[in-house]
């Protein structure tokens, strides 16, 4: 087989070239985070920094510390906007 011109399926059955399979930035570029930090976080809930983080303080919603860092796991944020209102 020659890398790059044959196609092989790999693990999720999606048509790959043998080179993007062992090429380690194609296969993580599409993978979707599970956390994330507060200001993209806001941005991904079309809220502001400061209403993300009265959630935080008031225990509305919760994250996880990674030494300084503060990540929101996507299930979590997704859980917060559910709670609020409907209007």
């Amino acid at each position: 087989m020659r890398a790059g011109i044959d196609r092989v399926d790999d693990v999720a059955g999606t048509k790959r070239t043998e080179t993007e399979m062992n090429d380690k930035s194609t296969s993580t570029r599409n993978v979707a985070p599970l956390g994330l930090g507060v200001s993209d976080a806001a941005r991904a809930a079309g809220v502001g920094r400061t209403a993300v983080y009265e959630a935080l303080k008031s225990g509305a919603l919760v994250a996880r510390k990674l030494g300084r860092r503060t990540i929101i796991l996507i299930d979590d944020l997704n859980a917060w906007l559910a709670s609020l209102p409907r209007m």
